[in-house]
């Protein structure tokens, strides 16, 4: 696995600090598990000593020799030496706190934790790049130079050009252009009529598409309405994430041109898809 940046593919780096982070892990647990597998250490008893006599045998050469007195007899006992091996309860916990101390003074501990800090500080260091790598690196693609270029009585001819202002090439999956008339002043967008899809197609960094289209829309509707033109543009970006562009123009009679205008700014946009929206290009 190639753990340097490439510029191409950077999960490689935090995949590689993820597997630092496991192994540092690992390298600890089994130096704990070695430390305490140790077997205790084994009592050592002294070795009894032998007496130097039998006092029978004594009490025998005293009844040999005449005129001494017969000694009174030696009772003999047995010491049995009982061990207990229930320690106490102060003891266990004693151990107990003498391990965890032996356990935080061992050096493997306290390398393994340095390890592992690193690693996580790594892979939030990396994290931070590749997400600031996808925003100025990724495709920006929207719909832009939007005029309209002849107006008739019964329609109307627009030229748009759908381009990517980004640094990387993306892929236009589709999208959809409508537009909305209404005489009432005041009222915006009240009905959205579909007139056009959005064909796929590819788009490197700062390539354009030029499009024409017809809209159903004359010059007695544009004499008394006010007109919208709007639409979004779906598309994928280098890094696998799929974005949606919205645009919204308005008609201005007085210049005869599509212009933007507070009444469009929130069909202005670029936003990531929802998992809903995008299952229409996964099937």
């Amino acid at each position: 696995m190639n753990l340097f940046y490439d510029g191409d593919n950077p999960d490689l780096l935090i995949v590689g600090m993820k597997w630092i982070v496991v192994v540092a892990v690992i390298v600890g647990c089994v130096s704990g598990v070695a430390t305490r597998s140790q077997p205790p250490p084994t009592p050592q008893f002294a070795e009894p000593t032998p007496q130097s006599a039998d006092p029978t045998d004594q009490k025998h050469k005293d009844a040999d020799q005449p005129g001494q007195p017969s000694p009174e007899p030696v009772a003999s006992r047995q010491i049995i030496a009982t061990t207990n091996n229930d320690e106490p309860a102060t003891t266990h916990e004693q151990n107990k706190t003498d391990r965890l101390a032996d356990d935080l003074m061992n050096p493997i501990t306290w390398i393994t934790a340095v390890i592992a800090l690193f690693a996580c500080w790594q892979v939030i260091v990396y994290r931070q790049m590749r997400d600031h790598t996808k925003v100025v690196e990724r495709a920006y693609i929207g719909v832009s130079h939007v005029r309209l270029t002849e107006l008739r009585e019964d329609s109307a001819s627009i030229r748009m050009k759908i381009m990517n202002r980004g640094k990387t090439p993306g892929q236009v999956l589709g999208g959809n252009i409508w537009w909305s008339a209404t005489d009432t002043p005041g009222s915006q967008l009240v009905e959205l009529k579909k007139f056009i899809d959005v064909a796929p197609m590819l788009l490197t960094a700062e390539a354009s598409m030029m499009c024409s289209v017809d809209v159903p829309v004359g010059k007695e509707m544009l004499a008394t309405h006010t007109w919208w033109l709007s639409g979004e543009v779906h598309y994928e970006d280098r890094f696998g994430d799929v974005h949606e562009a919205g645009f919204g123009r308005r008609y201005d009679r007085a210049k005869n041109h599509l212009i933007f205008d507070e009444s469009t700014r929130g069909l202005n946009y670029d936003q990531p898809m929802t998992r809903q929206e995008r299952r229409q290009y996964l099937t």
